[in-house]
């Protein structure tokens, strides 16, 4: 049986399909976790008070333990009390300039670092550190995105008083 030709009479139009109109979503923003917001927290104190302890004309950071002279990237910010509890992560009168030898290879030079503190800030904030270690602080978004902020703050007028390295 042979095959005939179907033609048509009119040719097809050739137009772009219609498509439903949908509403537009707004782009949503990804919620950071807390553990991400407080790591990047910690990175930014860390920076700042290793930005604002530079000395002298070579801006060298000088470690509390050993009292060795190095560049603020060298340089680490140590806790006073052990541990990373809340409570006292981000309290600034527990942290400070430590060199990696005395901060990790000598965990923490304690003794050292005890004196330090005792001349610097007395034995009512060392005592008040230790009271307050065993607090229970639970942080929020906003929280921690304020010191986001705030670090950030810190650095960039550090950086532009200074300057760089």
């Amino acid at each position: 049986m042979k095959r005939s030709e179907l033609k048509r009479k009119t040719p097809l139009k050739r137009t772009a399909i219609k498509r439903k109109q949908t509403k537009k979503k707004s782009p949503r923003t990804k919620k950071k976790s807390l553990r991400s917001l407080k790591k990047k927290a910690w990175e930014l104190l860390s920076k700042a008070i290793r930005l604002e302890r530079r000395q002298g004309p070579a801006r060298l950071v000088e470690c509390v333990s050993c009292q060795r002279q190095m560049p603020w990237k060298q340089i680490q910010a140590g806790h006073f009390i052990d541990g990373r509890f809340n409570s006292i992560l981000f309290d600034e009168r527990g942290i400070h300039p430590q060199c990696s030898m005395c901060n990790v290879v000598y965990n923490g030079r304690k003794e050292e670092y005890f004196i330090y503190m005792e001349r610097t800030w007395g034995r009512e904030i060392i005592d008040d550190l230790r009271a307050q270690r065993n607090r229970q602080v639970n942080f929020t978004t906003e929280d921690l995105e304020a010191m986001i902020k705030q670090y950030q703050q810190r650095i960039a007028d550090e950086l532009n008083f200074r300057g760089p390295e």
